[in-house]
């Protein structure tokens, strides 16, 4: 959570919604293969780790982009 109001200011482009898409979608196809609720929890856990994953993966794109742009100024 703590990287998405960053993202999103430094960005036009929707990449928080993408991020957040995909770890739901995980999350929700774990949740409907889970056999128990042990795998129910660790859907959470997994989907949030992904979403930590992407946004850090984002974060990191987005400021080298940004610095790339203010440097060949």
């Amino acid at each position: 959570m703590l990287l998405r109001n960053p993202i999103d200011a430094i960005s036009v482009k929707p990449y928080n919604t993408w991020n957040l898409a995909i770890s739901v979608l995980l999350m929700a196809v774990i949740i409907i293969l889970a056999d128990n609720i042990l795998v129910i929890a660790w859907s959470f856990v997994l989907s949030d780790s992904l979403l930590f994953i992407l946004s850090l993966i984002t974060w990191h794109k987005l400021v080298n982009k940004e610095l790339k742009e203010n440097l060949n100024v």
